[in-house]
């Protein structure tokens, strides 16, 4: 099974079963430069199998589109993930934006 988040359950407990997988769904315009990607990552208990930009169903030159994160569950307890939005060249505090999850795996 897999569980679907994004931005509106920034900061919220989500649950997800062992062996399932976590797909976050995060808008992002790449024309920008600035690019979702994990800032934090409990790997004992989540393994990050992809992250993958879909292009915008519109053809509106500077369009956005959605990266799409995919996790599998590992391990039960519970685990931080925190995604930032910035320009790859930057440090990490030149983030624009960023959501943080507690996943918790049963």
């Amino acid at each position: 099974m897999e569980t679907v988040v994004d931005r509106s359950k920034n900061g919220q407990v989500i649950q997800v079963a062992l062996g399932d997988t976590l797909r976050v769904e995060l808008a992002e315009n790449q024309t920008t430069g600035y690019k979702w990607e994990v800032d934090h990552l409990d790997s004992d208990f989540l393994d990050l199998l992809s992250s993958n930009y879909l292009l915008s169903q519109s053809t509106a030159p500077g369009a956005g589109g959605l990266r799409v994160i995919v996790f599998e569950t590992k391990k039960t307890g519970s685990a931080r993930l925190e995604l930032k939005q910035r320009r790859p060249w930057q440090a990490l505090s030149c983030s624009i934006a960023s959501v943080d999850y507690t996943i918790h795996i049963s």
